[in-house]
């Protein structure tokens, strides 16, 4: 429904689906058409931030401040992880002016006005960096695990964050 030169409203188009043809028919799978009682689904992309939107859109309507909201949101989570970040590591003197030039950067407002999967596995990816900068917490391993199912379930290269902050700890405790 709402077209910008990044997005293509794709998500929003099967968001419209599970709206449409209800959970019982799209089992909650990416669903490109339903055909005579067959749901076609598409593989390529997982399927919660269409549930995501489909769930706003029943609750608030389909509208295009509403596809929207999700990527602010996940920017919004982005500048509050990276300032969390910063502040661990003992930068105090840079994470506000971290988290305003984050906002002013030409990218993250276009990607925090997108309504495409990428600002939030970029929240989430934030997420596990700051976790892990956590990691002596009591609540790192649940953290962890929620954020390593929901990322998945939001765009699959989020998985990858996985082996590749493994690689770095084991590349940093080496030394």
């Amino acid at each position: 429904p709402f077209i910008h030169p990044l997005d293509s409203a794709f998500q929003e188009a099967l968001a419209l689906n599970h709206l449409k043809y209800g959970l019982s028919v799209t089992r909650g799978l990416a669903t490109m058409a339903v055909v005579d009682g067959n749901a076609f689904h598409h593989a390529a992309h997982p399927p919660l931030l269409q549930l995501i939107y489909a769930g706003l859109y029943s609750i608030f309507g389909v509208h295009e401040w509403v596809s929207r909201l999700v990527s602010l949101v996940a920017s919004l989570i982005v500048m509050i992880c990276l300032w969390a970040a910063l502040m661990k590591v003992e930068a105090r003197r840079l994470a506000l002016p971290a988290v305003i030039a984050f906002a002013l950067m030409p990218l993250a407002v276009k990607l925090g006005r997108t309504t495409i999967y990428e600002p939030v596995a970029l929240a989430v990816i934030s997420a596990i960096l700051v976790a892990y900068l956590y990691r002596y917490r009591t609540w790192f391993m649940p953290s962890m695990c929620l954020l390593a199912v929901s990322g998945g379930l939001f765009v699959w290269p989020v998985c990858l964050s996985f082996p590749a902050r493994a690689a770095a700890a084991l590349l940093i405790h080496n030394k």
